[in-house]
Protein backbone atom coordinates (compact mmCIF):
# COMPACT_ATOMS: atom_id res chain seq x y z
CA UNK A 1 0.00 0.00 0.00
CA UNK A 2 1.60 3.51 -1.20
CA UNK A 3 1.77 6.33 1.60
CA UNK A 4 -0.98 7.96 -0.03
CA UNK A 5 -3.65 5.18 0.10
CA UNK A 6 -2.21 4.49 3.97
CA UNK A 7 -2.71 8.33 4.33
CA UNK A 8 -6.04 7.80 3.23
CA UNK A 9 -7.32 4.63 5.05
CA UNK A 10 -5.99 6.64 8.19
CA UNK A 11 -8.39 9.85 7.33
CA UNK A 12 -10.95 7.37 6.15
CA UNK A 13 -11.18 5.35 10.32
CA UNK A 14 -11.23 8.81 11.57
CA UNK A 15 -13.95 10.71 9.52
CA UNK A 16 -15.50 7.84 6.94
CA UNK A 17 -16.28 9.17 3.60
CA UNK A 18 -17.17 7.99 0.16
CA UNK A 19 -15.60 9.31 -2.52
CA UNK A 20 -17.90 10.30 -5.62
CA UNK A 21 -16.42 10.24 -9.44
CA UNK A 22 -14.48 13.72 -9.49
CA UNK A 23 -12.97 12.87 -6.15
CA UNK A 24 -14.81 14.41 -3.26
CA UNK A 25 -15.30 12.68 -0.32
CA UNK A 26 -18.37 12.77 1.10
CA UNK A 27 -18.82 11.89 5.06
CA UNK A 28 -20.78 8.34 6.01
CA UNK A 29 -21.99 6.90 9.32
CA UNK A 30 -19.00 6.01 11.50
CA UNK A 31 -20.26 2.40 11.67
CA UNK A 32 -21.46 1.98 7.99
CA UNK A 33 -17.82 3.32 7.22
CA UNK A 34 -16.45 0.74 9.44
CA UNK A 35 -18.17 -2.26 7.38
CA UNK A 36 -17.11 -0.38 4.27
CA UNK A 37 -13.51 -0.22 5.48
CA UNK A 38 -12.78 -2.75 8.10
CA UNK A 39 -14.26 -5.65 6.46
CA UNK A 40 -12.27 -7.36 3.31
CA UNK A 41 -15.24 -8.68 0.54
CA UNK A 42 -17.61 -11.22 1.70
CA UNK A 43 -16.84 -10.85 5.45
CA UNK A 44 -19.97 -8.91 6.43
CA UNK A 45 -22.11 -10.68 7.92
CA UNK A 46 -26.06 -10.39 8.95
CA UNK A 47 -26.05 -10.16 12.04
CA UNK A 48 -23.74 -7.36 11.42
CA UNK A 49 -26.44 -5.27 9.02
CA UNK A 50 -28.91 -6.39 11.48
CA UNK A 51 -26.91 -4.16 14.50
CA UNK A 52 -26.20 -1.71 12.17
CA UNK A 53 -29.72 -0.90 10.92
CA UNK A 54 -31.25 -0.90 14.44
CA UNK A 55 -30.20 2.03 15.36
CA UNK A 56 -32.66 3.99 12.13
CA UNK A 57 -36.26 4.86 12.23
CA UNK A 58 -37.88 2.39 11.21
CA UNK A 59 -41.16 4.08 9.25
CA UNK A 60 -38.85 6.78 7.85
CA UNK A 61 -35.86 4.44 6.61
CA UNK A 62 -38.71 1.88 5.23
CA UNK A 63 -40.42 4.68 3.28
CA UNK A 64 -37.00 6.25 2.16
CA UNK A 65 -36.35 2.69 0.61
CA UNK A 66 -39.37 2.59 -1.09
CA UNK A 67 -39.14 6.14 -2.19
CA UNK A 68 -35.62 5.01 -4.10
CA UNK A 69 -36.91 1.78 -5.45
CA UNK A 70 -40.12 3.50 -6.92
CA UNK A 71 -37.94 6.26 -8.58
CA UNK A 72 -35.84 3.22 -9.85
CA UNK A 73 -39.07 0.79 -11.05
CA UNK A 74 -40.82 4.00 -12.80
CA UNK A 75 -38.22 7.05 -13.56
CA UNK A 76 -35.04 5.46 -14.39
CA UNK A 77 -33.65 5.68 -17.35
CA UNK A 78 -29.89 4.35 -17.55
CA UNK A 79 -28.92 0.36 -18.98
CA UNK A 80 -30.30 -1.42 -15.40
CA UNK A 81 -33.97 -0.04 -16.45
CA UNK A 82 -36.03 -1.27 -13.62
CA UNK A 83 -33.93 -3.73 -11.94
CA UNK A 84 -31.32 -1.09 -10.87
CA UNK A 85 -29.54 2.60 -11.41
CA UNK A 86 -25.87 3.33 -11.13
CA UNK A 87 -25.94 6.40 -8.80
CA UNK A 88 -24.46 9.61 -10.78
CA UNK A 89 -21.77 10.63 -8.24
CA UNK A 90 -20.73 7.61 -7.02
CA UNK A 91 -21.28 5.02 -9.94
CA UNK A 92 -22.51 3.04 -6.73
CA UNK A 93 -25.31 0.33 -8.41
CA UNK A 94 -28.53 -0.05 -6.12
CA UNK A 95 -30.39 -2.62 -6.93
CA UNK A 96 -33.92 -3.26 -6.37
CA UNK A 97 -32.82 -6.93 -5.08
CA UNK A 98 -30.31 -5.06 -2.68
CA UNK A 99 -33.58 -2.19 -1.26
CA UNK A 100 -35.67 -5.23 -0.75
CA UNK A 101 -32.70 -6.77 1.50
CA UNK A 102 -31.90 -3.88 3.28
CA UNK A 103 -35.99 -3.74 4.02
CA UNK A 104 -36.05 -7.15 5.21
CA UNK A 105 -33.65 -6.65 7.66
CA UNK A 106 -34.24 -3.37 8.75
CA UNK A 107 -37.86 -4.51 10.22
CA UNK A 108 -35.78 -7.70 11.39
CA UNK A 109 -33.20 -5.85 13.01
CA UNK A 110 -35.34 -4.59 16.18
CA UNK A 111 -35.47 -0.74 14.75
CA UNK A 112 -38.18 1.08 16.26
CA UNK A 113 -40.15 5.01 15.37
CA UNK A 114 -38.98 6.84 18.37
CA UNK A 115 -35.31 6.88 16.94
CA UNK A 116 -33.90 10.19 15.73
CA UNK A 117 -31.14 8.75 12.97
CA UNK A 118 -32.42 8.78 10.14
CA UNK A 119 -30.55 8.02 6.35
CA UNK A 120 -33.24 10.41 4.81
CA UNK A 121 -30.61 13.26 5.27
CA UNK A 122 -28.07 11.21 4.67
CA UNK A 123 -27.87 9.66 1.17
CA UNK A 124 -24.38 8.98 1.12
CA UNK A 125 -24.74 6.45 4.13
CA UNK A 126 -27.21 4.78 2.39
CA UNK A 127 -25.39 4.50 -1.21
CA UNK A 128 -22.55 2.93 1.10
CA UNK A 129 -25.23 0.21 2.58
CA UNK A 130 -26.43 -0.91 -0.99
CA UNK A 131 -22.44 -1.10 -1.58
CA UNK A 132 -21.82 -3.29 1.42
CA UNK A 133 -24.88 -5.69 0.11
CA UNK A 134 -22.77 -5.64 -3.29
CA UNK A 135 -19.28 -6.23 -3.05
CA UNK A 136 -19.16 -6.58 1.21
CA UNK A 137 -22.24 -8.98 2.39
CA UNK A 138 -21.21 -12.86 3.00
CA UNK A 139 -21.52 -15.06 -0.05
CA UNK A 140 -20.52 -18.64 -1.49
CA UNK A 141 -17.97 -17.54 -4.03
CA UNK A 142 -16.13 -15.11 -1.99
CA UNK A 143 -15.23 -17.82 0.71
CA UNK A 144 -11.51 -18.03 0.95
CA UNK A 145 -9.69 -20.77 -1.44
CA UNK A 146 -13.50 -21.47 -2.58
CA UNK A 147 -13.10 -23.47 -6.42
CA UNK A 148 -15.36 -22.28 -9.11
CA UNK A 149 -15.40 -24.97 -10.86
CA UNK A 150 -18.80 -25.78 -13.58
CA UNK A 151 -20.53 -27.23 -10.23
CA UNK A 152 -19.73 -23.65 -8.57
CA UNK A 153 -20.87 -22.06 -11.78
CA UNK A 154 -24.52 -23.44 -11.75
CA UNK A 155 -25.49 -22.55 -8.38
CA UNK A 156 -24.29 -19.23 -8.65
CA UNK A 157 -25.90 -19.00 -12.20
CA UNK A 158 -29.28 -20.37 -10.21
CA UNK A 159 -28.87 -17.89 -7.13
CA UNK A 160 -27.97 -14.98 -9.09
CA UNK A 161 -31.07 -15.67 -11.09
CA UNK A 162 -33.45 -15.71 -8.21
CA UNK A 163 -31.22 -12.56 -6.87
CA UNK A 164 -31.50 -10.32 -10.12
CA UNK A 165 -33.47 -11.94 -13.35
CA UNK A 166 -36.95 -13.82 -11.85
CA UNK A 167 -38.23 -11.08 -9.00
CA UNK A 168 -37.19 -8.18 -11.03
CA UNK A 169 -36.74 -8.38 -14.45
CA UNK A 170 -39.86 -9.54 -15.61
CA UNK A 171 -41.96 -7.85 -17.74
CA UNK A 172 -44.67 -6.06 -15.73
CA UNK A 173 -47.51 -5.98 -18.49
CA UNK A 174 -47.02 -9.66 -19.43
CA UNK A 175 -47.01 -11.05 -16.05
CA UNK A 176 -50.07 -9.11 -14.73
CA UNK A 177 -51.76 -10.27 -18.08
CA UNK A 178 -50.49 -13.71 -17.74
CA UNK A 179 -52.59 -13.89 -14.79
CA UNK A 180 -55.62 -12.74 -15.90
CA UNK A 181 -55.61 -15.19 -18.59
CA UNK A 182 -54.87 -17.71 -15.83
CA UNK A 183 -56.88 -16.95 -12.74
CA UNK A 184 -59.31 -14.37 -14.27
CA UNK A 185 -60.47 -16.47 -17.52
CA UNK A 186 -59.23 -20.18 -17.65
CA UNK A 187 -60.10 -20.76 -13.91
CA UNK A 188 -63.93 -19.39 -14.47
CA UNK A 189 -64.33 -21.49 -17.65
CA UNK A 190 -62.20 -24.98 -16.73
CA UNK A 191 -64.23 -27.02 -13.62
CA UNK A 192 -62.03 -28.82 -11.25
CA UNK A 193 -63.03 -32.28 -10.26
CA UNK A 194 -61.71 -31.87 -6.56
CA UNK A 195 -62.15 -28.95 -5.68
CA UNK A 196 -64.51 -25.77 -6.40
CA UNK A 197 -63.35 -23.44 -9.06
CA UNK A 198 -61.06 -21.60 -8.03
CA UNK A 199 -62.71 -17.90 -8.92
CA UNK A 200 -65.29 -19.21 -6.37
CA UNK A 201 -62.82 -20.30 -3.84
CA UNK A 202 -61.03 -16.68 -3.74
CA UNK A 203 -64.30 -14.50 -3.53
CA UNK A 204 -65.24 -16.86 -0.27
CA UNK A 205 -61.89 -16.25 1.24
CA UNK A 206 -61.36 -12.89 0.60
CA UNK A 207 -64.73 -11.21 -0.27
CA UNK A 208 -63.57 -9.52 -3.55
CA UNK A 209 -63.32 -11.14 -7.10
CA UNK A 210 -60.17 -12.30 -8.50
CA UNK A 211 -61.25 -9.21 -11.11
CA UNK A 212 -61.28 -7.03 -8.40
CA UNK A 213 -58.05 -7.74 -6.43
CA UNK A 214 -56.11 -6.79 -9.98
CA UNK A 215 -57.49 -3.64 -10.39
CA UNK A 216 -57.40 -2.58 -7.33
CA UNK A 217 -53.99 -3.69 -7.06
CA UNK A 218 -53.04 -2.17 -10.44
CA UNK A 219 -54.55 1.11 -8.65
CA UNK A 220 -51.93 0.90 -5.78
CA UNK A 221 -49.36 -0.09 -8.67
CA UNK A 222 -50.16 3.61 -10.77
CA UNK A 223 -50.00 5.50 -7.22
CA UNK A 224 -46.42 4.06 -6.53
CA UNK A 225 -44.96 6.19 -9.25
CA UNK A 226 -45.62 9.10 -6.60
CA UNK A 227 -46.18 7.45 -3.54
CA UNK A 228 -44.79 4.94 -0.97
CA UNK A 229 -46.97 5.28 1.53
CA UNK A 230 -50.43 5.02 1.49
CA UNK A 231 -54.45 5.44 3.77
CA UNK A 232 -56.94 3.37 2.26
CA UNK A 233 -58.73 6.06 1.13
CA UNK A 234 -55.93 7.06 -1.62
CA UNK A 235 -58.24 4.47 -4.07
CA UNK A 236 -61.58 5.01 -1.94
CA UNK A 237 -61.83 8.26 -2.04
CA UNK A 238 -60.28 8.33 -5.88
CA UNK A 239 -63.32 9.39 -8.80
CA UNK A 240 -62.80 6.77 -11.42
CA UNK A 241 -66.28 6.20 -12.65
CA UNK A 242 -65.52 2.65 -14.56
CA UNK A 243 -63.91 1.66 -10.77
CA UNK A 244 -66.33 3.25 -8.54
CA UNK A 245 -67.97 -0.04 -7.52
CA UNK A 246 -64.46 -1.90 -7.07
CA UNK A 247 -62.38 0.95 -5.46
CA UNK A 248 -64.60 1.01 -2.26
CA UNK A 249 -63.48 1.09 1.07
CA UNK A 250 -64.58 -2.44 2.25
CA UNK A 251 -63.05 -4.08 -0.98
CA UNK A 252 -59.39 -1.96 -0.84
CA UNK A 253 -59.32 -3.07 3.09
CA UNK A 254 -60.02 -6.90 1.64
CA UNK A 255 -57.29 -6.30 -1.06
CA UNK A 256 -54.88 -5.30 1.94
CA UNK A 257 -56.07 -8.26 4.04
CA UNK A 258 -54.46 -10.52 1.18
CA UNK A 259 -50.71 -8.53 1.10
CA UNK A 260 -50.55 -6.70 4.22
CA UNK A 261 -49.01 -7.39 7.73
CA UNK A 262 -47.70 -5.56 10.28
CA UNK A 263 -44.27 -5.69 11.42
CA UNK A 264 -45.17 -8.79 14.01
CA UNK A 265 -46.44 -10.80 11.40
CA UNK A 266 -43.59 -9.95 9.42
CA UNK A 267 -41.21 -11.01 11.77
CA UNK A 268 -42.85 -14.59 12.29
CA UNK A 269 -43.12 -15.11 8.57
CA UNK A 270 -39.68 -14.54 8.42
CA UNK A 271 -38.52 -17.18 11.42
CA UNK A 272 -40.86 -19.90 9.81
CA UNK A 273 -39.17 -19.54 6.02
CA UNK A 274 -35.96 -19.15 6.99
CA UNK A 275 -34.51 -20.16 10.30
CA UNK A 276 -32.98 -23.40 8.43
CA UNK A 277 -31.02 -21.41 6.11
CA UNK A 278 -26.86 -21.49 6.14
CA UNK A 279 -26.07 -17.86 6.94
CA UNK A 280 -23.64 -17.87 3.70
CA UNK A 281 -26.84 -17.60 1.84
CA UNK A 282 -28.34 -14.85 3.35
CA UNK A 283 -28.37 -12.58 0.14
CA UNK A 284 -30.59 -15.37 -1.15
CA UNK A 285 -32.85 -15.30 2.25
CA UNK A 286 -36.36 -15.80 1.51
CA UNK A 287 -38.11 -12.01 1.42
CA UNK A 288 -41.47 -12.14 3.62
CA UNK A 289 -42.10 -8.75 1.11
CA UNK A 290 -42.33 -10.91 -1.55
CA UNK A 291 -45.35 -12.36 0.17
CA UNK A 292 -46.21 -9.82 1.80
CA UNK A 293 -45.37 -6.87 -0.09
CA UNK A 294 -47.07 -3.82 2.18
CA UNK A 295 -46.45 -3.36 5.24
CA UNK A 296 -49.23 -1.78 7.73
CA UNK A 297 -48.34 0.94 9.81
CA UNK A 298 -49.93 2.10 13.22
CA UNK A 299 -50.27 5.96 12.89
CA UNK A 300 -49.80 7.81 16.14
CA UNK A 301 -53.47 9.18 15.55
CA UNK A 302 -54.78 5.61 15.12
CA UNK A 303 -54.84 5.39 11.36
CA UNK A 304 -53.73 2.84 9.45
CA UNK A 305 -50.87 4.04 6.93
CA UNK A 306 -49.43 1.45 4.04
CA UNK A 307 -45.71 1.27 2.91
CA UNK A 308 -44.59 -0.30 0.26
CA UNK A 309 -41.20 -0.84 0.57
CA UNK A 310 -40.00 -2.18 -3.02
CA UNK A 311 -42.26 -1.70 -6.34
CA UNK A 312 -40.73 -4.79 -7.81
CA UNK A 313 -41.48 -6.94 -5.14
CA UNK A 314 -45.22 -5.45 -4.60
CA UNK A 315 -45.75 -5.99 -8.40
CA UNK A 316 -44.16 -9.82 -8.41
CA UNK A 317 -46.45 -10.64 -5.90
CA UNK A 318 -49.40 -9.20 -6.79
CA UNK A 319 -49.69 -9.88 -10.03
CA UNK A 320 -47.84 -12.81 -10.00
CA UNK A 321 -48.61 -14.43 -7.17
CA UNK A 322 -52.21 -16.08 -7.70
CA UNK A 323 -50.59 -20.01 -8.42
CA UNK A 324 -48.63 -19.53 -5.03
CA UNK A 325 -52.09 -17.61 -2.70
CA UNK A 326 -54.21 -21.08 -4.20
CA UNK A 327 -51.34 -23.57 -3.33
CA UNK A 328 -50.93 -22.13 0.22
CA UNK A 329 -54.89 -21.90 0.28
CA UNK A 330 -55.30 -25.51 -0.41
CA UNK A 331 -52.16 -26.70 1.81
CA UNK A 332 -53.45 -24.94 5.14
CA UNK A 333 -57.25 -26.09 4.58
CA UNK A 334 -56.73 -29.65 3.85
CA UNK A 335 -52.92 -30.69 3.70
CA UNK A 336 -53.78 -34.30 4.89
CA UNK A 337 -55.34 -35.17 2.04
CA UNK A 338 -52.41 -33.25 -0.32
CA UNK A 339 -54.99 -30.67 -1.77
CA UNK A 340 -52.39 -28.23 -3.22
CA UNK A 341 -50.57 -31.15 -5.46
CA UNK A 342 -54.11 -31.65 -6.66
CA UNK A 343 -54.43 -27.73 -7.08
CA UNK A 344 -50.71 -28.04 -8.79
CA UNK A 345 -51.79 -30.60 -11.09
CA UNK A 346 -55.20 -29.38 -12.18
CA UNK A 347 -53.14 -26.05 -12.79
CA UNK A 348 -50.67 -27.86 -14.91
CA UNK A 349 -52.52 -30.15 -16.95
CA UNK A 350 -55.44 -27.62 -17.95
CA UNK A 351 -55.13 -24.18 -16.49
CA UNK A 352 -51.34 -23.61 -17.63
CA UNK A 353 -51.72 -26.43 -20.78
CA UNK A 354 -54.59 -24.37 -22.34
CA UNK A 355 -52.51 -21.01 -21.83
CA UNK A 356 -50.06 -22.06 -23.46
CA UNK A 357 -52.22 -23.22 -26.60
CA UNK A 358 -53.35 -20.01 -26.40
CA UNK A 359 -49.94 -18.77 -27.10
CA UNK A 360 -49.30 -21.11 -29.57
CA UNK A 361 -52.26 -19.87 -31.26
CA UNK A 362 -51.61 -16.44 -31.60
CA UNK A 363 -47.71 -17.18 -32.45
CA UNK A 364 -48.34 -20.00 -35.52
CA UNK A 365 -52.03 -19.15 -35.97
CA UNK A 366 -55.03 -21.09 -34.66
CA UNK A 367 -55.44 -23.38 -37.94
CA UNK A 368 -52.18 -24.97 -37.65
CA UNK A 369 -52.48 -25.39 -34.11
CA UNK A 370 -53.40 -28.98 -32.74
CA UNK A 371 -54.26 -30.53 -29.09
CA UNK A 372 -53.57 -33.58 -27.39
CA UNK A 373 -54.01 -36.68 -29.36
CA UNK A 374 -55.60 -39.92 -27.41
CA UNK A 375 -53.59 -43.32 -29.07
CA UNK A 376 -53.31 -46.68 -28.52
CA UNK A 377 -55.33 -49.03 -26.21
CA UNK A 378 -53.72 -48.21 -23.19
CA UNK A 379 -54.83 -44.63 -24.12
CA UNK A 380 -51.98 -42.70 -24.08
CA UNK A 381 -51.33 -39.38 -24.98
CA UNK A 382 -48.91 -37.67 -27.40
CA UNK A 383 -47.60 -34.02 -26.50
CA UNK A 384 -49.87 -31.18 -25.49
CA UNK A 385 -49.74 -29.43 -28.50
CA UNK A 386 -48.70 -29.81 -32.28
CA UNK A 387 -48.27 -27.11 -35.32
CA UNK A 388 -47.74 -27.85 -38.71
CA UNK A 389 -45.74 -25.55 -40.65
CA UNK A 390 -44.83 -26.81 -43.92
CA UNK A 391 -42.56 -29.94 -43.53
CA UNK A 392 -41.85 -29.47 -40.06
CA UNK A 393 -44.03 -30.02 -36.99
CA UNK A 394 -43.16 -28.93 -33.51
CA UNK A 395 -44.35 -30.64 -30.25
CA UNK A 396 -44.89 -28.48 -27.69
CA UNK A 397 -45.06 -30.23 -24.45
CA UNK A 398 -46.36 -28.17 -21.55
CA UNK A 399 -45.01 -28.62 -18.09
CA UNK A 400 -45.56 -25.81 -15.07
CA UNK A 401 -42.98 -26.79 -12.68
CA UNK A 402 -40.98 -24.43 -11.10
CA UNK A 403 -37.79 -25.23 -8.98
CA UNK A 404 -38.28 -25.36 -5.37
CA UNK A 405 -37.17 -22.48 -2.92
CA UNK A 406 -34.36 -24.22 -1.44
CA UNK A 407 -33.13 -25.00 -4.64
CA UNK A 408 -33.19 -21.30 -5.85
CA UNK A 409 -31.68 -19.79 -2.70
CA UNK A 410 -28.62 -22.66 -2.23
CA UNK A 411 -27.98 -23.31 -5.60
CA UNK A 412 -27.27 -26.89 -4.26
CA UNK A 413 -26.34 -28.88 -7.36
CA UNK A 414 -27.54 -32.16 -5.80
CA UNK A 415 -30.60 -30.78 -5.00
CA UNK A 416 -30.93 -29.48 -8.22
CA UNK A 417 -30.00 -32.48 -10.11
CA UNK A 418 -31.82 -35.06 -7.92
CA UNK A 419 -35.26 -33.44 -7.65
CA UNK A 420 -34.95 -30.28 -10.34
CA UNK A 421 -33.80 -31.24 -13.43
CA UNK A 422 -35.42 -35.02 -12.95
CA UNK A 423 -38.46 -33.48 -13.84
CA UNK A 424 -36.82 -32.36 -16.64
CA UNK A 425 -35.54 -35.24 -18.10
CA UNK A 426 -39.18 -37.04 -17.19
CA UNK A 427 -40.51 -34.52 -19.53
CA UNK A 428 -37.75 -35.20 -21.78
CA UNK A 429 -38.55 -38.82 -21.95
CA UNK A 430 -41.88 -38.68 -22.18
CA UNK A 431 -41.23 -36.45 -25.38
CA UNK A 432 -39.29 -39.31 -26.34
CA UNK A 433 -41.57 -41.91 -26.17
CA UNK A 434 -44.03 -40.02 -28.32
CA UNK A 435 -41.85 -39.48 -31.15
CA UNK A 436 -40.98 -43.75 -30.76
CA UNK A 437 -44.82 -44.11 -30.83
CA UNK A 438 -44.93 -42.41 -34.60
CA UNK A 439 -44.31 -45.41 -36.67
CA UNK A 440 -45.87 -47.69 -34.16
CA UNK A 441 -49.40 -45.94 -34.68
CA UNK A 442 -51.92 -45.47 -36.84
CA UNK A 443 -53.23 -42.48 -35.19
CA UNK A 444 -50.11 -40.80 -35.44
CA UNK A 445 -49.85 -41.60 -38.95
CA UNK A 446 -50.03 -37.39 -40.04
CA UNK A 447 -46.02 -37.17 -38.30
CA UNK A 448 -44.39 -39.78 -40.69
CA UNK A 449 -42.47 -37.64 -42.77
CA UNK A 450 -42.21 -34.71 -40.93
CA UNK A 451 -39.03 -32.99 -39.58
CA UNK A 452 -40.10 -33.58 -35.80
CA UNK A 453 -38.73 -30.49 -33.48
CA UNK A 454 -40.22 -30.97 -29.79
CA UNK A 455 -40.03 -28.23 -27.28
CA UNK A 456 -41.05 -28.63 -23.70
CA UNK A 457 -42.64 -25.19 -22.23
CA UNK A 458 -41.92 -24.78 -18.35
CA UNK A 459 -43.65 -22.33 -16.24
CA UNK A 460 -40.54 -21.16 -14.40
CA UNK A 461 -37.22 -22.46 -14.52
CA UNK A 462 -34.28 -20.52 -14.09
CA UNK A 463 -32.11 -20.11 -17.46
CA UNK A 464 -33.77 -23.18 -18.67
CA UNK A 465 -33.62 -22.15 -22.28
CA UNK A 466 -29.59 -21.77 -21.91
CA UNK A 467 -27.56 -25.18 -21.88
CA UNK A 468 -26.27 -24.28 -18.46
CA UNK A 469 -27.30 -27.99 -17.10
CA UNK A 470 -27.00 -29.51 -20.29
CA UNK A 471 -23.81 -31.64 -18.90
CA UNK A 472 -26.07 -32.67 -15.91
CA UNK A 473 -29.37 -33.55 -18.21
CA UNK A 474 -27.13 -35.58 -20.58
CA UNK A 475 -26.08 -37.82 -17.86
CA UNK A 476 -29.25 -38.38 -16.32
CA UNK A 477 -30.20 -39.27 -19.73
CA UNK A 478 -27.47 -41.62 -20.41
CA UNK A 479 -28.14 -43.06 -17.46
CA UNK A 480 -32.33 -43.69 -17.88
CA UNK A 481 -31.18 -45.12 -21.45
CA UNK A 482 -28.81 -47.79 -19.79
CA UNK A 483 -31.40 -48.63 -17.42
CA UNK A 484 -34.67 -48.76 -18.98
CA UNK A 485 -33.17 -49.78 -22.50
CA UNK A 486 -34.39 -46.59 -24.41
CA UNK A 487 -32.13 -46.91 -27.25
CA UNK A 488 -30.81 -43.25 -28.62
CA UNK A 489 -32.43 -41.35 -25.84
CA UNK A 490 -28.69 -40.00 -24.99
CA UNK A 491 -28.52 -38.34 -28.40
CA UNK A 492 -32.27 -37.06 -28.44
CA UNK A 493 -32.39 -33.49 -29.55
CA UNK A 494 -35.04 -31.44 -27.50
CA UNK A 495 -35.50 -27.77 -26.92
CA UNK A 496 -36.88 -26.32 -23.52
CA UNK A 497 -37.51 -22.76 -22.60
CA UNK A 498 -39.98 -20.89 -19.96
CA UNK A 499 -43.03 -19.44 -20.96
CA UNK A 500 -41.89 -15.94 -20.79
CA UNK A 501 -39.69 -16.03 -23.23
CA UNK A 502 -42.62 -18.22 -25.68
CA UNK A 503 -44.80 -15.23 -25.16
CA UNK A 504 -42.02 -12.71 -26.59
CA UNK A 505 -41.07 -15.04 -29.48
CA UNK A 506 -43.88 -13.81 -31.10
CA UNK A 507 -42.50 -10.48 -31.74
CA UNK A 508 -39.80 -11.93 -34.40
CA UNK A 509 -42.45 -15.08 -35.35
CA UNK A 510 -42.42 -13.83 -38.85
CA UNK A 511 -38.26 -12.98 -38.99
CA UNK A 512 -36.74 -16.42 -37.73
CA UNK A 513 -38.04 -19.93 -36.74
CA UNK A 514 -37.93 -21.06 -33.05
CA UNK A 515 -35.56 -24.02 -33.60
CA UNK A 516 -33.40 -21.07 -35.40
CA UNK A 517 -33.01 -19.04 -31.88
CA UNK A 518 -31.92 -22.08 -30.27
CA UNK A 519 -29.71 -23.05 -32.49
CA UNK A 520 -27.92 -19.77 -32.42
CA UNK A 521 -27.66 -19.62 -29.20
CA UNK A 522 -26.68 -23.43 -27.74
CA UNK A 523 -23.46 -22.91 -26.17
CA UNK A 524 -23.26 -19.12 -26.36
CA UNK A 525 -22.83 -18.34 -22.60
CA UNK A 526 -22.91 -14.39 -24.14
CA UNK A 527 -26.22 -14.55 -25.12
CA UNK A 528 -29.55 -16.00 -23.95
CA UNK A 529 -32.95 -16.73 -26.12
CA UNK A 530 -35.01 -12.94 -24.82
CA UNK A 531 -31.33 -11.13 -25.61
CA UNK A 532 -31.31 -13.08 -29.06
CA UNK A 533 -34.56 -12.52 -30.14
CA UNK A 534 -34.09 -8.80 -28.71
CA UNK A 535 -31.33 -8.30 -31.34
CA UNK A 536 -33.56 -9.66 -34.29
CA UNK A 537 -36.26 -7.44 -33.11
CA UNK A 538 -33.62 -4.36 -33.60
CA UNK A 539 -33.36 -3.94 -29.58
CA UNK A 540 -36.87 -2.70 -29.78
CA UNK A 541 -39.41 -3.87 -27.03
CA UNK A 542 -40.77 -7.44 -27.18
CA UNK A 543 -44.35 -7.91 -27.01
CA UNK A 544 -47.15 -10.70 -27.46
CA UNK A 545 -50.21 -9.78 -29.83
CA UNK A 546 -52.71 -11.70 -27.70
CA UNK A 547 -51.31 -10.36 -24.41
CA UNK A 548 -51.21 -6.81 -25.69
CA UNK A 549 -54.99 -6.71 -26.55
CA UNK A 550 -56.20 -8.70 -23.08
CA UNK A 551 -53.95 -6.35 -21.68
CA UNK A 552 -55.77 -3.55 -23.07
CA UNK A 553 -59.51 -4.86 -22.94
CA UNK A 554 -59.22 -6.12 -19.35
CA UNK A 555 -58.08 -1.93 -18.33
CA UNK A 556 -60.21 -0.20 -21.06
CA UNK A 557 -62.38 1.63 -18.31
CA UNK A 558 -59.59 2.87 -16.41
CA UNK A 559 -58.59 6.54 -16.44
CA UNK A 560 -55.12 6.44 -16.98
CA UNK A 561 -53.31 4.71 -19.78
CA UNK A 562 -52.80 1.13 -18.31
CA UNK A 563 -49.45 1.24 -19.63
CA UNK A 564 -48.42 4.63 -18.81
Amino acid sequence: MSKEQEKRKELFIKQPVIYDKKGNGHPIDNDVGRLLIQKGDGKVTEQEILLLLRKYNLKDTLILIGNYSRYIYHRNTDHFGKAGHAEEGTGIIVTQFALAYIANLLILSGANNSSQNTLKDDPYSFLALCNIYGNKLISPELEDGKKFDQDSFISFMVRMWYEQMSSVQFNIENLLTRNIVLFDYLAKEIEPKKFAKLSDIFLEENGITIDEYIKIGFGFFAGTRDHSAFRVTYLSNAKIEAFEKIFTEEKVNSFLNILAVNYERFNQFDKQINQGLDPVYTKNRFNPLFTYPVIKEKEVNGDDIYIIPNIAAFAYKTFGGLFWWFNNYFEQVDNKKKLHLNFREFFGNNIFEEYVGLILKEIYGEQNVSPEIIYSKQNNRFTDWQVFKENKCYLFEVKANQFALLSRQTGNLETIVNSELKKVVDAIIETYKNIQDINKFEELARFRGKEIIPIIVFLEIPLVSSDLYEENINALLAEKEKKENLVGLKNFKYHLLNIDELELYSSVKDEIDIEKVFNAVKGDRSQGFTSYISKINDEKPLHNEYLDKIYEDFFSEYIIDPKR
